[in-house]
């Protein structure tokens, strides 16, 4: 299967306007970007061109699935609003594929395997440092908006745990990556596979003091994941002076009525333009002055 998606996003500077062209292109085995027709080179600069938040039912596994999850979601704002740490994950990402195929070879290669270890140490350090950054400056956000949806839950809490850090390393530095990497490199031979870096790590998020996600109810679950969208929108804001894009897909589906209200009182106000699609919306809060509504059956729109 494949598709390709292109549109239009006009900005204004006063009295003046232009319109960029934005397209995407996916392949059973690749992904093209393009801007103004041609390709673009630098992914991180077609993300802030129009920048989107989304929301999507899958997304309680933020807080119940795999940690591979949680990682993507981090590093999907991490290309957004810093474009050298996205280098360094797309560097990190093909390192860590080479290092692999050399682990699972027998019998290893140990010059390349410490050669690549030190760049492995190199790149993480920036990653480790930016994921850190970016969860320092979403927490009292979402610790903010989780009070206003869940008023007598508790106190939303998130913590990255690092491989690293659980290794023995004592900081987020290259040289004290280098080392933990050393020590680990007997077991990592054994098993035939990187076993430390931010490919191994996780977002931890609690409430209450408790592991949410041994805890804590799908409600919370819902809560917990909205709230981190809200943060997300007000750290973009900051960081790019941009407002990004709210997508809310089948979001009746997910949310009780109490809690869905208060997630769109949340969003009056504050000059987010939002795309929301559900089968029932009549309790979200959305008046006939707020928004445009449209009817989709079976391929045809209609304005409501």
């Amino acid at each position: 299967e494949a598709f390709s998606v292109f549109g239009e996003v006009v900005e204004k500077d006063g009295s003046e306007q232009s319109a960029i062209e934005l397209g995407i292109s996916v392949e059973e085995k690749s992904k093209r970007v393009f801007l103004n027709g041609d390709k673009a080179g630098d992914v991180s600069r077609y993300l802030r061109i129009f920048p989107t938040v989304p929301f999507v039912p899958r997304d309680v596994d933020i807080v119940y699935g795999s940690p591979s999850g949680r990682r993507k979601f981090l590093d999907r704002y991490i290309a957004l609003l810093f474009p050298k740490a996205l280098n360094a994950l797309q560097s990190y990402q093909k390192i860590i594929r080479n290092k692999n195929a050399i682990l699972k070879n027998y019998p290893v290669d140990e010059r390349q395997l410490a050669s690549l270890n030190t760049l492995v140490a190199l790149y993480s350090a920036t990653i480790m440092q930016t994921r850190q950054e970016l969860i320092t400056a979403l927490l009292p956000y979402m610790q903010e908006y989780y009070s206003e949806l869940a008023e007598h839950d508790g106190q939303v809490g998130v913590l990255l745990e690092e491989t690293f850090l659980t290794h023995g390393s004592s900081e987020r530095t290259a040289k004290s990556y280098e080392d933990v990497l050393s020590q680990v490199m007997k077991r990592e031979r054994e098993r035939r596979s990187s076993l430390v870096g931010p490919h191994m790590d996780d977002l931890l998020f609690s409430l209450g003091g408790r592991s949410a996600r041994q805890y804590s109810s799908q409600g919370q679950a819902r809560s917990i994941v909205l709230a981190l969208i809200l943060a997300v929108v007000q750290v973009i804001k900051e960081k790019l002076e941009i407002t990004p894009t709210l997508l809310l897909d089948d979001f009746s589906s997910e949310l009780d009525r109490g809690r869905m209200s208060r997630f769109f009182d949340l969003l009056k106000g504050n000059s987010h333009q939002v795309f929301v699609t559900g089968t029932d919306l009549s309790s979200s809060n959305l008046g006939a002055s707020d928004c445009a509504r449209f009817h989709v059956n079976q391929g045809a729109i209609t304005p409501l």
